[in-house]
């Protein structure tokens, strides 16, 4: 049997949907003050550390963690931390454009020109809400840059007309609460001086099949316009007034959602952290939760789950169980558990807040010869890491991809290489050698399926090849069809255009490293030449550009600003050196580039990447089997300003949210998991074999094939996720590694026990 565990699928099977809400909520009150402090389990705690044996009672454990330690060791959705509490997530996106916006072609743009009105109807449904950015999709025609004094008028139901400078092509305007209502908005979008214009692409719902499996086009259409100052109206949108479509205005709110939830670590009730585990009962186990709630109505739910194994992935859990009361079920026999804590407020102005979760357990050893007989004397084991997103690889036999490695002899490309990443570098070369940068036509068909074949051979009358993304799919694809997970990431600062870059995963360094073919070269480190991705360059340029904790403001940048921050950079000073084989633009791209700050001296071609100076904002595709599963994608991903609604975008405090988008990540560890390891554990076996060790196996490998170990120097293959450990007397040694479908190996996870029957 087979048995690769991919724990994404069984976080997706096993989350909160269809689990009911409603117990252990706060109580209701008429006089709330802002701040509730009814706990949703009895006895309140103080923060502490996960893990910690009692002095006195030598099988007691506590398992505390403060609101920080346990956001940081947990998956969520919808929720976030915020000044030493977890809550519900208080920006909500209101747009109905996202899936068809991106065609780049002229007849879908509206000009914006005095005597011109754009208007759009946006629906509020969650109320009360603080306050909201409006966020329009806009670039100037004249003056023909941002930050060059043209202004746009927004009107909020016919409120006071709000003026915007625009400095950014996504515009952050903010709406008084009391401009808002429930229900329908209006708002109104012209300009007033002459001489000033604007351009924004329409959403064309022709378009929605593309950028979306569920969303369809509102019906009807609630974008129009009027060319005669409001005085008529047309549902004809874009140059060539016959396009059914949106415009791309958004509000994103100031309010809690409706629901999110969390779930924790797997907990070891007996606070051990070996990987070899030996039964125990539970004689008593109690969970105190310190919670709170703001506003309104409000509550928190708690399920528990529990099995024999350190993963419920490799079996023997119980399914989600809603606990009603702090004690745990009595005579519960399973030493692991995890909770779930679902939130959901019923207004926009509530929200329950978590400040700490504390869990105390008394175990007894269930006696066993097996515990006087085995005993571990040393392991390398490489836990998984838990996400939330659901991401989904290439198969690397996928035809398409095999196709690609056979008919541009990628084969040859890489024989020789010695190491992963030198095959890496190598595919690297190749893609960036291909062409030369260049903007395709927008007078071109959109650019909807992601296929390095016809990248490389259009098969009309266009060249091969084009900007930036299309060396970055060359590039991933050819990794991908060598067993290499590779990955899409967009970065870019400002206005100062954008770039996009892959990241692949490097069994080598068992990391993400990123790429970019586009210019041939990767960044490292200057102490050890380790690759680094985006994120660790997204630190750098912080401390680099903003040190001190100094937060991001968009649409407070200049090109002043820009040089200010950029001029005094001295790359040897960095801790990160470009490095670059040469192959881009037909060589002219070398280690001489000026890849630390915006530059406006001539370069080689485009420019565009900047170097690390783009890794100010970060989003993900969210899955890279482009070609086994072509839609939903971003319509002509890279030529407007990322609006597609699926993007993973990173937050932090000094990169707040970006108000045209919906989903963020604010945890290292959601987008950094773990591939191609062993996670492992290993337990006596329940039958009268009392030498035997069952080894419970998961991991998250892409084209898994198998698991590869050496018992005792012994080959061993298996699909299963268990492993019967045959101990003979004395020191046992056991390895285990994944395999894919191509015969990549992973890295090797370990245990080593003596056994020594009585």
């Amino acid at each position: 049997m087979t048995d690769s565990i991919n724990r994404r699928k069984f976080l997706r099977m096993t989350g909160a949907a269809g689990l009911g809400l409603g117990v252990l909520s706060t109580p209701a009150a008429a006089n709330l003050s802002a701040e509730n402090r009814a706990p949703c389990l009895p006895d309140g705690i103080r923060a502490g550390k996960p893990a910690s044996r009692s002095s006195t009672d030598p099988y007691g454990t506590e398992h505390a963690w403060t609101a920080a330690e346990l956001w940081s060791r947990s998956v969520s959705d919808g929720l976030n931390y915020v000044n030493g509490a977890i809550e519900l997530d208080d920006h909500i996106l209101v747009e109905d454009d996202a899936p068809g916006l991106g065609a780049i072609q002229s007849q879908v743009w509206e000009t914006i020109e005095p005597g011109v009105i754009l208007q759009k109807q946006l629906r509020i449904d969650r109320w009360p809400v603080r306050q909201a950015i409006l966020s329009m999709m806009v670039y100037p025609v004249e003056p023909p840059a941002p930050m060059s004094g043209g202004k746009l008028q927004f009107r909020v139901n016919g409120n006071e007309p709000i003026i915007y400078e625009v400095r950014h092509s996504w515009t952050s305007v903010t709406v008084p609460a009391a401009y808002l209502r429930q229900g329908e908005n209006t708002i109104e979008v012209t300009v007033t001086d002459d001489g000033i214009g604007f351009r924004t692409p329409v959403a064309l719902h022709s378009n929605y099949r593309y950028g979306s499996r569920t969303r369809t086009p509102p019906s009807p259409q609630r974008s129009r316009r009027s060319r005669d100052g409001g005085t008529s109206w047309e549902q004809g949108l874009g140059a060539s007034g016959d396009n059914s479509g949106e415009y791309p205005i958004r509000l994103k709110l100031r309010g809690y959602r409706e629901k999110g939830w969390l779930q924790t670590e797997i907990i070891d009730l007996s606070g051990t952290a070996d990987v070899l585990h030996f039964p125990a009962a539970v004689e008593s186990a109690r969970i105190d939760l310190d919670a709170s709630r703001t506003g309104g109505s409000g509550n928190l739910t708690v399920y528990l789950r529990h099995g024999h194994t350190h993963r419920p992935e490799t079996g023997g859990w119980s399914d989600w169980e809603r606990q009603t009361q702090s004690e745990l079920p009595a005579g519960m026999q399973n030493r692991f558990i995890q909770l779930k804590l679902e939130a959901a407020s019923d207004t926009g102005d509530a929200t329950p807040r978590i400040r700490n979760l504390r869990l105390n357990s008394r175990l007894q050893p269930v006696p066993s010869d097996a515990r006087k007989e085995i005993h571990l004397t040393g392991s390398l084991n490489r836990p998984l890491i838990d996400s939330p997103f659901d991401f989904q690889h290439e198969d690397p036999v996928y035809p398409a991809l095999q196709e690609l490695r056979e008919e541009y002899g990628l084969d040859d490309v890489v024989e020789g290489a010695r190491t992963e990443m030198e095959v890496i570098m190598r595919l690297r070369n190749w893609a960036a050698a291909r062409w030369n940068w260049f903007m395709p036509s927008s007078d071109l068909e959109d650019m909807i399926s992601w296929d390095s074949r016809r990248i490389l051979d259009p098969g009309d009358s266009r060249e091969p090849g084009g900007y930036c993304l299309y060396f970055s799919i060359v590039f991933a694809q050819a990794c991908q069809s060598f067993g290499i997970p590779a990955r899409m990431v967009n970065i870019n600062y400002a206005v100062f255009g954008g770039h996009e870059v892959a990241e692949v995963w490097s069994r080598e360094y068992n990391k993400w490293i990123m790429i970019d073919a586009n210019f041939d070269s990767m960044f490292v480190s200057q102490e050890t030449g380790e690759p680094l991705n985006v994120l660790e360059l997204h630190d750098i340029f912080l401390e680099t550009y903003y040190p001190g904790g100094e937060i991001i403001d968009r649409d407070a940048w200049t090109y002043e600003e820009r040089d200010r921050r950029s001029e005094p950079v001295d790359p040897e000073t960095l801790p990160i050196r470009m490095q670059t084989d040469g192959h881009a633009l037909s060589g002219q791209i070398g280690s001489d580039y000026v890849w630390w700050k915006v530059t406006d001296a001539p370069a080689p071609g485009y420019a565009g990447g900047y170097g690390f100076f783009n890794t100010a904002y970060v989003r993900w595709l969210p899955r890279s089997n482009w070609l086994s599963r072509p839609l939903p994608m971003p319509i002509t991903h890279g030529r407007t300003h990322w609006g597609w609604d699926g993007y993973l975008a990173w937050a932090d405090p000094q990169t707040p949210e970006t108000p045209e988008h919906r989903h963020f990540v604010r945890r290292k560890s959601d987008m950094y998991e773990r591939l191609f390891t062993v996670d492992f554990s290993a337990e006596p076996s329940a039958d009268s074999e009392k030498n035997v060790l069952e080894i419970r196996m998961a991991t998250d490998s892409p084209g898994f094939a198998h698991y590869e170990l050496s018992d005792n120097g012994n080959g061993r293959t298996t699909g299963d996720s268990v492993y019967r450990w045959q101990l003979a007397p004395g020191l046992n040694n056991l390895t285990m590694r994944t395999v894919d479908v191509l015969g990549n190996r992973g890295p090797e996870s370990e245990v080593t026990v003596n056994y020594m029957p009585a």
